[in-house]
Formats: structure tokens, sequence, C-alpha cells
């Protein structure tokens, strides 16, 4: 047995939203005016745009969504790949550091885990506490906010398998909506 054990290798680490999901999560937190991780062709984006938001696609610098700041209600569906984390601490970051982000609402892949999720997503769970204080003090404490601010405010665990759009099958994993807010 690989080192993978029983997960399938991944031809690809973006999935494209399902329609659906994606206006049910605008009707209710939207409207998005930010996609960091998106692609022109994708529904999310031009829903965004058609709204009068934006999007990164990642091309060049400019439109390097880990590089560039995010502003108002973003949504998020970052690449599933070894850099979800680094998408994740942004949302943080975004939200309760920089305070520019109202709302960063996420279609990310159950990972309980990883260090990203228990640091990020189950940081209110007291078994987890110790390594959630660790991975948020390096990034937190410059800024002087406190770790305890930098929680998810919700995490919505979708029910079986998600189909992404353009799939013929579901994902081979778990999905959750989470939700960081600045209620501040």
């Amino acid at each position: 047995m690989d080192a993978r054990g029983y997960m399938p290798v991944s031809k690809t680490t973006e999935y494209e939203t399902p329609h659906d999901l994606f206006d049910r999560l605008d009707a209710e937190f939207g409207p998005f005016t930010l996609d960091p991780c998106g692609q022109r062709e994708h529904n999310s984006a031009s829903r965004i745009v058609g709204n009068g938001g934006h999007f990164y696609d990642g091309s060049t610098e400019a439109m390097d969504g880990l590089l560039q700041p995010w502003d108002g209600r973003v949504f998020m569906n970052p690449p599933y790949g070894k850099e979800i984390a680094k998408w994740v601490e942004k949302s943080v970051q975004e939200v309760y550091v920089e305070e520019r982000a109202e709302i960063v609402v996420a279609l990310l892949p159950v990972r309980t885990d990883t260090a990203w999720w228990q640091g990020y997503v189950n940081r209110g769970n007291a078994m987890t506490q110790a390594l959630a204080d660790k991975l948020l003090r390096i990034t937190l404490a410059r800024r002087k906010v406190r770790p305890h601010y930098a929680t998810v405010t919700g995490t919505r665990y979708l029910p079986g398998r998600v189909t992404f759009h353009g799939m013929k099958a579901s994902a081979p994993f778990p999905s959750a909506v989470v939700v960081w807010r600045n209620d501040a």
C-alpha cells in the first residue's frame, strides 16, 4: 500500500463549484464581491463580476489571490492541493488581521486530520486549542490580535459527496462550507 492509503490520485486540484450550491450560498451570504480563486469560465466568477465584483485567476502576480488584498464579501473554492493551507490562512488574515474582508465563505474538502483544519476550522474544539494557538501565534502576534477572535464563525458539513460542475462522478472526499465573519 502506498503512502496515500485509500485516497485516489486526482488529475486536478481545481473543481468548479456546483452552480446550485453557489446560488444558495450567494443568496444566503452575498452578494459576493470577490472570488480570489476564480476562473473566467466559472459560474461563480461570472456571477460575481455581473454583480459588480471581481475575481483573481492566478494568471499573473496582479491576479494572484494569495498576493492581492481581499475585500467585501468573499466566496472561495480554493485549489485542493498542497497549497490549500495558504488559502485558508489567507482567509483568516483578511477577515481578522487585515479586516478588509467582511466575510469569507469557503467550499473546502473536509480534512480533519490536517493542521490547517485543526488550527483554522476546528479552532473551537478544546482538544485542538494548543495546536491552534501555535498555528495562529506567528500570524497574529505582530498585529496584536487576540487569537480567540481568529475562529471560524460556522462550519456546514454537506451531506453525501459533492458532484463538482462538469464532473461525471462525485468527489472522493466529503465537503464543508466554512464561514469566517468579522462581526466586530
